[in-house]
């Protein structure tokens, strides 16, 4: 498929080639008609009508059209195919990460998709109209040199000189680029803290007012800096050759005229071509900042793709595999298992080694300290986070860290900073009547329906949106529900009705519950009760908090 898809782009790139071939031929074309026709007049050989040159310039002008808009359509298309091509394999790369792998590249990688995947794409029309200025370029020195030699050697001296003064700009001011594509991460990074942290800054405005004052603003003067200084060095550079070039003319006419010997009308045809090439050259300088920017963005996506791919060659089989069942289970036994998290060789925090299991159909409560471990220990039994001892055994199997995925069909889950989907992402057809069932259980039949896949809305308060999490949950039809702190963010009616009538519903449906809670007051809702305390887990009497 990859060879296939590399094809197609091969064959779109040289289709594309060809076409800016003969726009850039066709562009010429008007110039060597036009030039004949100058000729000609100054001659005096062109004094009637000649209906063959009216006949050759509108077909000229006919196939530019045609061939400018067909260029044109194949650059649009190409460009677009190459911009989903990379978001998709980005993204692709990222849903093959795990959650450790995945942390702290988040910036990183809407940076890149967000900016450095537009600037490269549109480049593109940069880099053909690059290419077609060379083209004509490339056939007026042809043209030039069959005018006069000695002429057009001078101007190959120009134009070298120019090319060698952009190439000094180039390196002078590569650095200025790179950093101000730095600036932009750090730009995201901010702009993610105040989106991601609109709460708590609706609570505190001083700390938005920090992020904009102290980090944004001082940011946004480096960036206009950079990036100011860097243009103004390919505008001066463009300058000095406009300068060279307007120089050329007035000396071809002033001095080597005479100098050269060279007759009037070779010097006016020589002129026009180079007021023609004058204009050719300042499109290709034009182009080179966004060459050279989109270079850098390649540069970049290169980098996250190569990041990226070096950590998913730890985790291919991360992944699950379309449209396979859950799975079902009778046991769930987590046998001396340890989590060690380690930062700078040394060891930060710690659980384990712990033993526990899960039986189906079971409601199951963890409760403990902030920091006990309670959070870790969910991430390792859901797949999240690989143990650094022991092993987790489904049904006696043993469970490879290496290959999560089709455990993980076990579970769904509901975390205490959760994210609501807008639509119910399931290869399994929607059961409505559940669907309808839930709303009601969960008391939120009239706030919300399902329209297609997608709920009719998310707008809902803190507690209504983690009852319609749950609910998205109870439709995946997995077999373990786990809930962090499911029940803080409910009013205390409903919170007394969830442990009291809901659990035992789900119970009753077949679904095992394990759920970390401070709620004290329901703990005798649990078949098993556990307490975290520095990392070990302890098993607690559930009868002993009975009312």
């Amino acid at each position: 498929m990859k060879k296939m898809h590399g094809l197609m782009e091969f064959k779109s790139f040289s289709k594309i080639l060809l076409l800016n071939c003969l726009s850039g031929g066709l562009n010429f074309l008007f110039l060597y008609i036009i030039n004949t026709l100058v000729k000609a007049l100054i001659n005096g050989s062109l004094n009637k009508y000649h209906y063959q040159y009216s006949l050759l310039y509108i077909i000229t002008i006919i196939s530019f059209i045609l061939i400018k808009r067909l260029l044109s359509k194949n650059v649009i298309q190409f460009s677009q195919a190459i911009l989903w091509k990379l978001r998709k394999d980005i993204i692709d790369l990222v849903l093959r990460l795990s959650l450790k792998q995945y942390a702290g590249k988040k910036d990183q990688i809407l940076t890149v998709i967000t900016k450095d995947v537009f600037t490269l794409t549109n480049a593109y029309m940069s880099i053909l109209l690059f290419a077609a200025s060379a083209i004509s370029v490339l056939a007026c020195c042809i043209y030039m040199a069959a005018i006069s030699l000695p002429l057009f050697f001078i101007t190959l001296g120009g134009i070298l000189l120019g090319v060698t003064s952009y190439l000094i700009s180039w390196n002078r001011h590569k650095s200025l680029f790179e950093k101000y594509r730095i600036l932009e991460t750090d730009f995201m990074k901010y702009l993610s803290g105040i989106l991601d942290g609109f709460k708590e800054i609706s609570v505190d405005r001083s700390k938005g007012d920090i992020i904009f004052e102290e980090r944004i603003k001082p940011l946004s003067v480096d960036s206009i800096k950079f990036r100011g200084k860097s243009l103004v060095g390919f505008l001066n550079s463009q300058i000095i050759g406009q300068i060279m070039m307007f120089s050329l003319i007035g000396a071809t006419l002033i001095y080597f005229k005479f100098l050269l010997d060279i007759s009037t009308p070779k010097v006016i045809s020589f002129l026009f071509v180079l007021m023609y090439l004058k204009g050719e050259i300042e499109n290709m300088m034009t182009a080179i900042p966004e060459i050279l920017q989109a270079r850098i963005a390649s540069d970049k996506i290169n980098e996250l793709k190569n990041l990226l791919d070096s950590e998913t060659e730890v985790s291919k089989n991360v992944r699950l595999e379309k449209n396979i069942a859950n799975l079902d289970f009778e046991v769930l036994e987590l046998t001396d298992l340890a989590f060690e998290h380690v930062n700078h060789q040394k060891t930060v925090f710690s659980i384990g080694p712990l033993n526990f299991t899960i039986k189906k159909g079971e409601i199951i409560f963890v409760h403990g300290g902030n920091g006990s471990g309670k959070t870790t220990l969910i991430f390792v039994i859901l797949g999240l986070l690989k143990p650094s001892n022991g092993g987790i055994y489904l049904d006696g199997t043993v469970i490879s860290p290496e290959q999560p995925a089709n455990y993980q069909t076990l579970f769904a889950v509901v975390f205490s900073d959760f994210h609501l989907f807008e639509e119910i992402y399931s290869n399994l057809p929607i059961d409505k009547d559940r669907l309808v069932r839930y709303l009601e259980l969960f008391e939120i039949e009239k706030k919300v329906s399902l329209e297609g896949n997608r709920f009719s809305t998310t707008n809902l308060s803190t507690g209504q949106r983690k009852r319609l999490a749950l609910i998205s949950a109870l439709l995946e039809n997995k077999r373990i529900i786990v809930l962090d702190e499911w029940a803080a963010d409910q009013d205390p009616v409903f919170r007394r009705k969830f442990y009291q009538t809901v659990l035992p519903i789900l119970k009753d449906e077949g679904y095992t519950i394990l759920a970390i809670t401070h709620d004290d007051k329901y703990y005798h809702c649990a078949d098993k009760l556990y307490r975290m305390s520095a990392g070990q887990l302890y098993l607690d009497a559930v009868n002993q908090f009975a009312p």
